[in-house]
Order: structure tokens, then sequence, then C-alpha cells
């Protein structure tokens, strides 16, 4: 199995936090840990700020996600959704669609094409 080097970068866009993962093969373990620290991070500061989470995760770069991967975002959302806030996804390979539609995840968290689209229609 092919890993390759963990890179992503948040930034924001129009009120929206925006963690966009790239060059990479598969979402594992290591990487949804290096994820969630930043998410935990976003979650300490909008606590701070008494202001709700509202995170686009563009998937640009990633082939494949393993299932662990996938039940830490579904906690991670519950967090979010239940301080008012929103996780949203975009750029998905066919692979993680398809897995995401094969568990019923894009009945919970939105998916858009684009990371335009997410930000248009979820953006202050």
């Amino acid at each position: 199995m092919e890993v390759e080097t963990v890179i992503f970068e948040h930034y924001r866009r129009r009120g929206l936090d925006v963690m966009r993962v790239g060059a990479l093969r598969i979402a594992d373990e290591t990487t949804v840990n290096l994820l969630a620290g930043a998410c935990e991070r976003l979650e300490r500061d909008a606590a701070e700020q008494s202001a709700p989470v509202r995170i686009i995760f563009n998937c640009d770069g990633v082939d494949q996600i393993m299932t662990r991967a996938l039940a830490r975002l579904l906690r991670f959302r519950v967090r979010v959704k239940k301080g008012g806030g929103i996780v949203a996804m975009c750029c998905l390979s066919k692979g993680v669609r398809a897995a995401f539609a094969e568990l019923g995840m894009d009945d919970l968290i939105p998916v858009f094409d684009t990371e335009d689209e997410a930000v248009a229609a979820l953006g202050i």
C-alpha cells in the first residue's frame, strides 16, 4: 500500500474554514490524526469566539479513505453540529464519493463537486 506525504493547508473563505488535503493517496489513521488535531484547534478557537465551526474539507488530493477515517469524520461532524456548525466535503474522488454514498454519509455531510460551489452554498 503506497502512502504519500500528507500535505494540508488551512485557510478561510467567506466565513468558512477550508482544510485542503493534497498529495495524498490514502486517508489513513495518521492523516486523520493530523487533521483531527487541526480540527480540535478550530473547535477551541470557535468556542473562544462563541462561534460555530463552519468547515469544508477539500479532498482533491485523496484517492481513497479508510473506514476509521470516515468514522472519525462522523464523530467530528456530530460535535460540530451540536455546536450549531457545519461540516461539508468537496472535490471527492470517484472512490471516496462511492464510499460516502454506499455508507449513506452523503445524507449526513453535504458534498459538493468543487470548493467554489461549497463556498457559494455555505459562505456568509
